[in-house]
């Protein structure tokens, strides 16, 4: 295991710079190409986090690799190129969070309320974060506007408090990001919906088999040093 993972549990607490610094570092294509070949290839490791690691309804794999919940966690988001994006709600967490991106571009755009934003339904979600999907209950109206918008490109990473409204947009290429969450502060997370929008269904989750996962994880390792080979032939 990557001596940077085993970190991991004092990492989730320290300052987000000291995080963004530590995940910029994991996050190098040619270390995560090494770490995940080393999963695909240990099928027990593989086994400890198959069961929380599943394809989102959003349309990207989620790979827990790292969870002592609920100190905090560390995830893998992956979009592949064939694979149809789905779009986020506004939606804030129960946790801060830092996220690097390994590969392709994150557009993540940031509300906060306003007189002169938009109104939106507020509704929220009290489920036990290890319960399958989600089940939203409405509770309000809120009119929110756009706050800011980042740019996040590969080799570099952000940070997040977990009452931030926002939602992720990424392009149509292989996109990948490191997701480290903090310990969890809030009972709750809350979504908010434009009017004619309804909330998403609780899809339960299907976590990947075993063989599936070190299949996905031996997939992107390989895609990875592809792609550092090219950069490097380029440069």
């Amino acid at each position: 295991m990557d001596d940077l993972v085993r970190r991991l549990p004092a990492l989730v607490a320290a300052p987000a710079r000291q995080q963004r610094a530590a995940l910029r570092e994991l996050a190098r294509p040619d270390r995560l190409a090494r770490l995940l070949e080393g999963l695909a290839a240990d099928e027990s490791a593989a086994a400890q986090i198959a069961p929380d690691s599943y394809r989102h309804p959003l349309g990207f794999d989620k790979y827990v690799l790292w969870c002592r919940h609920p100190a905090g966690r560390l995830r893998l988001h992956v979009w592949w190129p064939e694979d149809e994006r789905g779009r986020e709600h506004v939606h804030n967490h129960r946790f801060a969070f830092s996220s690097a991106v390994v590969a392709g571009q994150v557009r993540s755009t940031l509300f906060a309320a306003s007189g002169r934003g938009r109104p939106h339904t507020r509704y929220i979600d009290s489920t036990p974060l290890q319960a399958e999907g989600w089940l939203l209950e409405r509770e309000d109206t809120v009119t929110v506007a756009t706050s800011a918008t980042l740019e996040v490109a590969a080799g570099t990473a952000y940070s997040q408090a977990a009452s931030t409204f926002h939602h992720v947009r990424v392009g149509a290429g292989l996109t990948v990001t490191m997701f480290l969450e903090g310990a969890v502060t809030r009972s709750y997370s809350e979504v908010l919906l434009r009017p004619g929008q309804r909330p998403p269904d609780r899809t339960p989750r299907s976590p990947f088999t075993t063989g599936e996962l070190c299949e996905r994880l031996a997939a992107l390792s390989e895609t990875l040093r592809e792609r550092r080979r090219i950069d490097l032939n380029q440069s």
